[in-house]
Formats: C-alpha cells, structure tokens, sequence
C-alpha cells in the first residue's frame, strides 16, 4: 500500500518565517537602468516588503514579489483577508502593516512582517538589516495600519 503524503502549507508557512531569523538573503535586491546599478534595499535597510513578500510567494499565498510595501499591500488586498480593528483576534502567520516612519536617510516608509503569537512579531529590522523577532506594536512606540490573513486552501482528499 502506497503512504500518500500532503504537504502541510500553512505549518511550513509558519516554520519558514520562524527560521528566517537572522538570514542575510534579503539583504540585496539589485536594479539598473543605462546609467547606473543601485541596491534599492539600501543593503537590508528598507527590506522588509521583499523579505515579506519573498515569503508569501514561496508559500502560494502571493503571486509576486515586491520590493514596497504598497505593492505588497496591494496585492494582499486581492489575496487575503482584511481583519478589522481592534486585533485582538490575532493569528500565527498574519501580516501585520505598520505605519510610515522617518528614515535618517530622509525617506518615509511604512513597514510590514509577521505576527507570531504572544504578542510577537518578525520583520526585517532596518537596525540589525536580517530579520528579527520584536514585540508586535514595537512597544507601543509604531501603530498597527492594517492586518491581513492568509486564505488557506484546504487539503483534498484521495
């Protein structure tokens, strides 16, 4: 008799954001036009929208990866679920938005990752440049814009 196995999407889902801690791979997204080459991640320091959509691509959830929130948000938009304030329902796996904040590098940017359960979140922190675990509202110190849920396709049966 042959084991048929299925692949667990929202449980490897949540794993790979859990392992990303401290990975360097998104770190660099690279670009060039006729005239120059420029790392737009400034080197891991405004990464967060490709580290997040990075991974909501390699678990189905998105259909593209984006190097801004916006894109990443607009995307969301079409492809998950829209949870209401106040989010004291949250879950493993939601994407959190944050609000826009001032860079020293005089740009605004708003920012997005991960909650993780117990008040947590991961995202990729423009300090350490890798992802990082955090408290979900950074200590009340950055405003929560919007969550989203990932629509999670219930296993067939054979």
């Amino acid at each position: 008799m042959r084991t048929v196995w299925r692949r667990l999407q929202q449980q490897n889902y949540l794993a790979a954001i859990r392992n990303s801690l401290g990975s360097r791979q998104y770190q660099d997204v690279w670009l060039e036009n006729d005239t120059q080459c420029v790392n737009v991640t400034e080197a891991g320091i405004i990464s967060c929208a490709w580290y997040a959509s990075s991974l909501l691509v390699l678990h189905g959830v998105l259909q593209s990866v984006h190097g801004t929130v916006e894109g990443t948000e607009w995307e969301l938009r079409e492809r998950c679920d829209l949870l209401p304030a106040p989010y004291s329902a949250l879950q493993p796996g939601d994407i959190l938005l944050w609000e826009a904040v001032h860079f020293p590098n005089g740009g605004r940017h708003a920012h997005i990752g991960f909650f993780v359960g117990e008040e947590q979140a991961i995202s990729n922190s423009a300090r350490t440049r890798v992802p990082a675990l955090h408290h979900w509202t950074y200590e009340g110190t950055r405003a929560i814009t919007a969550v989203y849920r990932p629509r999670w396709e219930q296993p067939q049966s054979r």
